[in-house]
């Protein structure tokens, strides 16, 4: 079976887990597990794809300490999104092919995009972008052993509780899912635009999501997308506070 197909059972797996397992501890659900999902989508679906898959490793529009790295890198892999390295290269070529022929998720073919039906099947990977990753050996590694970390992982969490799985790591992971369809379909067909690109990314507003499409794809090394005053950008909120505890653990350092 193609890494492509295990990637789709899996996160077909992924969200019915999340759909038996809302319906079964429905009674259960109270602030506090709440507070949990919005801290699993904060860690992981901010976190793990939009500051590190996105803006770090395929865009390399910030810098990290090693030891944040390695953390980040091993949390993301949670988000069941497939590799950073296959990810990071369909994304670039995502840039590179942007609503043409070789884009990986053309928001034209909506459906087919948006339940990443034909992600990979339409993309000419990003060959340097691929070489140039697979230097790094846990990149390496942990595109090699991708689904076998996974599920040991997940194995360990459920062990621990079950409950705290579903809300912190499953919860969060469907919502990564559809955020990313979101983007990849609607912020292509819908919204508004602020600059004149090659391609038909928009720009929506929106609380949790990394929607100011258009701005990132003019201007897609900046680390912060949002352009004009009513533009939010979390991801980028989350990557000024890790500025901020970096260069004050420094100044501590220094002292």
């Amino acid at each position: 079976m193609r890494q492509h197909h295990k990637l789709l059972l899996c996160q077909f797996l992924v969200q019915i887990f999340a759909l038996i397992g809302t319906i079964y501890y429905w009674n259960t659900f109270n602030i506090g597990w709440f507070l949990i999902i919005l801290l699993g989508i904060t860690i992981f679906s901010f976190g793990g794809l939009c500051c590190y898959y996105h803006r770090y490793c395929s865009h390399n529009a910030f810098d990290l300490d090693l030891t944040t790295e390695k953390v980040i890198h091993y949390l993301s892999i949670l988000n069941m999104q497939g590799s950073v390295i296959l990810w990071s290269s369909n994304h670039i070529t995502h840039h590179k092919y942007s609503d043409k022929d070789g884009d990986p998720h053309p928001g034209s073919e909506r459906l087919r995009t948006w339940f990443w039906w034909n992600t990979y099947n339409n993309s000419k990977l990003n060959a340097f972008k691929v070489k140039k990753m697979l230097k790094n050996p846990m990149y390496k590694y942990t595109h090699d052993n991708y689904f076998k970390l996974y599920f040991a992982m997940m194995f360990i969490f459920i062990l621990i509780d079950p409950m705290f799985t579903l809300c912190f790591i499953v919860i969060p992971a469907t919502y990564t899912f559809y955020s990313t369809s979101f983007v990849n379909v609607i912020t292509h067909n819908f919204g508004y635009r602020n600059f004149n690109t090659n391609d038909k990314s928009t720009n929506m507003p929106l609380p949790f999501l990394d929607a100011l499409h258009n701005n990132h794809h003019k201007y897609p090394n900046r680390y912060d997308t949002a352009i004009k005053w009513y533009e939010v950008d979390f991801a980028a909120a989350l990557i000024n506070f890790y500025k901020f505890i970096r260069n004050l653990n420094n100044d501590i350092q220094k002292t």
